[in-house]
């Protein structure tokens, strides 16, 4: 019970860390891209660009296993709870 809370607890972190990465990452990107004037628009990390959209679907599939990851854990310990309260 005790390992589940903790892992329930570390999981809601994680994905509060995953979109507080993801927009870390984004503004680098667009930083850099605007620091640099030589860089090409094109190759600038915007939100139509091939390597974004990559980059949120790796982030949003991540989120979503870790979302699945909790529901699964919170279900297994209410149900556990029951059993022994």
């Amino acid at each position: 019970m005790t390992a589940n809370l903790i892992f329930m607890i570390a999981n809601v972190f994680m994905n509060f860390s995953v979109v507080g990465l993801f927009s870390l990452i984004k503004s680098f990107a667009r930083s850099t891209g605007v620091i640099e004037n030589n860089m090409e628009k094109n190759s600038m990390l915007d939100s139509g660009s091939t390597e974004y959209i990559i980059l949120w679907l790796t982030f949003l599939m991540f989120q979503i296993f870790l979302l699945i990851s909790l529901g699964y854990t919170g279900f297994k310990t209410g149900l556990n709870y029951k059993k022994n309260g």
